[in-house]
């Protein structure tokens, strides 16, 4: 009698992970289906490569859809909706920059930032998404941000570097 209870406990058990199993993956394709298919498949693949103990790594073309130009001498000016603040712009893409020396006091938690990069000729007013974040002792803060919305000329100013 003990056997067959074992057995049971230990099907009910193994039911109950795959369960768990394929809920996560229910999240992860929601998620995919919510934000952007492309980042979900790479997060599947990149969980996959981790279960099979292979090199944990995100996939370079799941890292960075476009690629970034390092520059030089580009300030830039960065409003919560609270207050401004100044930072240096370190790289920029079409669809992102950089944006370092910013005060912790920056709140990088709202969902979209009003930025405006100081170029020599023109500014561009951009609206952005924080990304990630990176807080720097003595530093402030790095900030990688997603463009939601930005000038024409934006691009002109990027292919041009």
């Amino acid at each position: 009698m003990t056997t067959v209870s074992n057995h049971s406990v230990t099907l009910l058990f193994l039911a109950t992970l795959l369960f768990m199993f394929l809920m996560a993956g229910v999240v992860v394709l929601w998620y995919a289906a919510r934000m952007n298919l492309n980042e979900g498949l790479c997060l599947i693949r990149t969980s996959l490569n981790v279960l099979n103990n292979q090199d944990g790594g995100v996939p370079s073309r799941c890292r960075r859809e476009f690629k970034r130009v390092d520059i030089d001498g580009l300030r830039a000016d960065i409003s919560d909706g609270l207050a401004s603040y100044s930072g240096l712009v370190t790289n920029i893409s079409a669809h992102g920059l950089c944006l370092q020396d910013i005060p912790d006091r920056l709140s990088s938690s709202r969902s979209l930032l009003s930025v405006v990069v100081r170029g020599q000729v023109e500014n561009y007013r951009i609206v952005a998404r924080p990304r990630w974040v990176v807080i720097q002792e003595n530093k402030g803060k790095t900030l990688g941000v997603e463009i939601a919305s930005s000038p024409t000329s934006w691009n002109e100013f990027v292919f041009s570097h």
